[in-house]
């Protein structure tokens, strides 16, 4: 009988208001009461990791995207993140074993930056005046950074140990990052997992790469990894891992990113960008204002389109045609290489693949065969558990992946948008096991926890399109209209 060997999870999203599993007391975050959908995700997860035959806690595997400082403060993250570590590791409640591998995505690149400067502070530090000083590195091997042993000084700082290490119980908790793979091998067997959190799937976080091959063309663009990285690293930090720290500015950042929820709402920005820059562009002549005005309106509306293509904006299906091609490219590309270059011999040969990533908000699980690469590709996304949009239309939802000690790959599908129905959860999967058997059992034996969770995420979800609605609304009226509804609101109260 296989047990759970491995639990993904994947874009909680912790501390932005558009998460499901972050607690809101009207328009702020509650500190004191976790969200029901935490609650009831872990009280549901917990009837299959309880069942486990050999005793052994499972491993949880965050894939990136678990705290977001591009559209919350750091201290509404981290107290989101605190409700969540007493719920599943704190004394009394641990569900997982004591070692968690952690991905960082685009919305929590930061910490990746953070962990990577440490890393290279401590090779300054025990490194004398004659030793070539290491180079920086931006890139993990397969298996990941550990904070135990020779590297626990070093890694010590890292985020999300300090913040488990402070609760009751925790004292024995390691954290393994490994950016932008981690790579898990079966216990027998060839069979590799390679984890993503799903940003480089997407073009638009190697723009930087772009740009240089567009002004450069005789430069070789980066095959690797650590290339990839290297080049793009900055661009994905300030767009996506410090813009929300920013103050009163970070604020309105998130403003704008909600907006984008609708088509109207960025014509809108573009077209207030461009009365702004007509208006500032110079008093001399109206060339000035009439040039200002349609660079602003030329470069907004392709911003605009850009935005559109974008892969979570392909609302209505897994995964578009570009973003299987920017998939393929990754996977046939930077991960064989890295699988080939990785200190471990045991990633070198491999005969089946899974490739798990999120990002997109949007789960699916299937059978890929690359482009240029006669190996087939399992290919499994966890979805997310946060609401983009303004209209409940769309295949987005959420899911825990979970694998056993061979790393097949089962898909709790926790709910999914596009639907006012509560189909339940869902157990899926790219190929039938005995694993997969097993769990459709367990959550069977178990359904009215598995249904309480279904219908907390729904009504979340509605709620949290009502809520962005509302925001976006009223960021589309003149100021003047917003200043007039705040203080009606105000004086109702």
């Amino acid at each position: 009988m296989t047990d759970i060997r491995y639990v993904c999870l994947s874009d909680l999203h912790f501390g932005a208001k558009s998460s499901i599993l972050t607690p809101l007391d009207g328009d702020h975050v509650d500190d004191v009461n976790p969200s029901i959908v935490l609650t009831a995700l872990f009280d549901a997860l917990e009837t299959l990791t309880r069942e486990n035959t050999a005793g052994e806690l499972p491993t949880l595997v965050l894939l990136g995207d678990v705290l977001d400082l591009a559209l919350s403060g750091s201290h509404d993250a981290a107290i989101v993140f605190d409700q969540f570590v007493e719920r599943v590791l704190a004394r009394g409640s641990r569900m997982f074993a004591p070692k968690i591998y952690y991905v960082p995505g685009n919305h929590d690149h930061h910490l990746w930056e953070l962990v990577r400067d440490q890393r290279w502070h401590a090779s300054i530090a025990t490194s004398d005046a004659d030793d070539v000083l290491a180079p920086v590195v931006h890139s993990s091997p397969l298996g990941g950074f550990s904070d135990e042993t020779a590297d626990r000084q070093t890694m010590e700082g890292q985020l999300l140990a300090l913040l488990i290490r402070r609760h009751a119980g925790c004292d024995d908790v390691q954290v393994v990052t490994a950016y932008p793979n981690l790579g898990l091998k079966a216990e027998h067997g060839a069979r590799v997992a390679v984890l993503h959190h799903g940003h480089f799937v997407e073009g638009t976080y190697r723009i930087i790469s772009t740009f240089k091959g567009v002004l450069f063309p005789d430069h070789e663009p980066p095959t690797e990894v650590h290339g990839w990285e290297a080049e793009n690293h900055a661009w994905i930090d300030f767009v996506w891992g410090t813009l929300g720290q920013s103050g009163k500015a970070g604020v309105d950042i998130t403003r704008v990113y909600e907006m984008l929820a609708r088509e109207d709402s960025l014509e809108l920005l573009v077209e207030r960008a461009a009365s702004a820059l007509a208006h500032d562009s110079g008093p001399h002549t109206d060339f000035l204002h009439k040039a200002g005005g349609w660079f602003a309106r030329t470069v907004g509306g392709h911003i605009v389109q850009a935005i559109q293509d974008r892969e979570r904006h392909q609302v209505k299906v897994a995964l578009s045609k570009k973003g299987w091609e920017g998939l393929n490219e990754y996977v046939d590309g930077p991960v064989r290489l890295q699988l080939a270059a990785d200190p471990d011999p045991g990633f070198h040969l491999h005969d089946d693949l899974v490739f798990i990533f999120g990002h997109t908000h949007k789960p699916f699980e299937e059978i890929r065969l690359p482009a240029t690469v006669g190996q087939s590709v399992e290919v499994v996304n966890t979805g997310g558990w946060v609401v983009d949009s303004v209209a409940d239309d769309s295949v987005q939802g959420a899911a825990v992946v979970v694998l056993d000690e061979q790393l097949n790959a089962v898909s709790l599908r926790c709910y999914h948008e596009g639907s006012s129905n509560n189909e339940g959860v869902r157990v899926s999967g790219a190929q039938s096991s005995a694993f997969r058997d097993r769990i459709q059992g367990l959550v069977d034996a178990n359904a009215a926890e598995w249904a309480k969770l279904s219908a907390a995420a729904l009504q979340a979800v509605a709620e949290r399109h009502a809520d962005l609605s509302v925001r976006v609304t009223e960021d589309m009226k003149p100021e003047d209209a917003q200043v007039s509804s705040v203080a009606g609101s105000t004086s109702g109260n």
